[in-house]
């Protein structure tokens, strides 16, 4: 959860670049888009309701070391034809986190089911 976000954003950040620079249009749109909204964001946390950047920045470090928590945890190797995806049944924290994922597992297991 500490290193975490920092090692995958900067492995994410390397390998987008290199295929912005091999002419991938579509991902560089995506990151112009991503970039404008999150300073749009970031200006309206820090400058207009007035919260300390180092706590904001702070807060979407610690959200995206949960988010991979979740991810790791959602996307387990399983052997056989079973689904590559948990449930989890764990106290109310994680509940939340996991977002009560018996939906997701059914998605994952009939993925043409909306």
């Amino acid at each position: 959860m500490l290193l975490g976000p920092l090692v995958e954003n900067a492995s994410m950040v390397r390998r987008d670049v290199s295929s912005i620079r091999s002419g991938d249009r579509p991902l560089l749109r995506w990151w112009s888009v991503h970039l404008a909204t999150a300073t749009l964001l970031f200006w309206l946390v820090v400058r207009v309701a007035g919260m300390p950047w180092w706590t904001y920045l702070l807060g979407v470090y610690l959200g995206n070391g949960l988010g991979l928590v979740r991810s790791y945890c959602e996307h387990q190797w399983a052997d056989g034809g079973a689904t590559r995806s948990i449930v989890v049944r764990a106290g109310w924290f994680f509940r939340l986190l996991f977002l009560n994922n018996n939906l997701r597992h059914t998605h994952h297991a009939e993925a043409g089911v909306a």
